[in-house]
Parts: C-alpha cells; sequence; structure tokens
C-alpha cells in the first residue's frame, strides 16, 4: 500500500507544493488527470490562501511577478478545476509548524539555500537585496508564535486525495 491508500504505486499522481503554482491552473488540472488513469488517486498538497504564506508573497511582491493565488488550497477551487471527474476521498487543513533561530535567520535560509529566493535575491542590487531580506523578516515575524526571540510560525495547508473517475 502507498502511502495515500493505493495498492497500485503506478496509478498515483502526487503534487506536494508544486502544481499550485502552475501559470495555467486549468492546464495542469487536466495534465494530471491525463497522466493519471481512472481509478488511480491523485494526492495534493497546497497551501491555503489565508495566513503566512499569503504575507509572504504579498510583503516580497515588489520584487518579483507574484505567483498564482493559493486557490489549490481551497476544496472548493478543486471543484471549480476538476469538477465531475474526480471523487474525493479525503480532504483536509492541517498546519505546516516551521522554527528557526529568529525571523532572520529564516530569511537568510530562504536567500541562500532555497533556489527560487537565491535567484531573486541574486538578481537585485544590494538596496533591492536588502529590503528583500527585511520584507521576508517582516512577514514571518507577523506571524511568530515564539516569545523567546526565536521563530515558531504555523502555515496552514490543504490536503487531499481523489479518485479520477
Amino acid at each position: 500500500m502507498n502511502s495515500i491508500g493505493g495498492e497500485d504505486d503506478d496509478n498515483t499522481v502526487l503534487s506536494t507544493f508544486g502544481v499550485m503554482y502552475a501559470p495555467d491552473q486549468q492546464r495542469a488540472a487536466d495534465e494530471l488527470l491525463r497522466v493519471c488513469r481512472p481509478g488511480g488517486r491523485i494526492g495534493l498538497v497546497s497551501w491555503c490562501p489565508r495566513g503566512m504564506m499569503e504575507d509572504l508573497q504579498q510583503a516580497t511582491a515588489r520584487f518579483r511577478p507574484p505567483p498564482p493565488p493559493h486557490l489549490w488550497g481551497t476544496e472548493d477551487y478543486y471543484k471549480t478545476l476538476f469538477g465531475d471527474r474526480i471523487s474525493v476521498m479525503t480532504s483536509a487543513v492541517l498546519t505546516q509548524d516551521g522554527f528557526a533561530a529568529s525571523s532572520q535567520a529564516q530569511a537568510a535560509m530562504l536567500l541562500t539555500h532555497l533556489p527560487p529566493w537565491r535567484t531573486l535575491h541574486g538578481g537585485l542590487d544590494s538596496e533591492s537585496q536588502t529590503a528583500l531580506a527585511a520584507a521576508i523578516e517582516a512577514a514571518y515575524e507577523r506571524s511568530n508564535q515564539a516569545t523567546d526571540g526565536t521563530l515558531h510560525v504555523g502555515t496552514q495547508y490543504l490536503q487531499i486525495v481523489a479518485t479520477v473517475i
């Protein structure tokens, strides 16, 4: 049995925080259905449209083109994209807890180690690099639940498993 409850590993399509960023979201949904034959399962994890990730996107919007909104993080959006071509088996809003030494340390980690952020940062002049880091730090700090100077953020996401009809 695989991780989303299917017994046929080659009949499962998974995306974890990926397909939600496709520029043509309907085309992406159609492609998921194309590669997963009827009776197969689609498992998706997507950020919810409110909260830490949305705040982070808004805080950094002046430095990059905005990605698509996090609509994949709502069950209603799946109905729009897939219609009656899937049957939702499970759906749950969960929270990813993130921890770091500080908001500054988390921003530095993003800008140093994660390719999209590192590329964005590297393409800016030094003044804009400083402003980007400050915007990221501020977004994390607004969601910070820690009271001891460290960082603890909880970011909601939707986990959904559906069967292709």
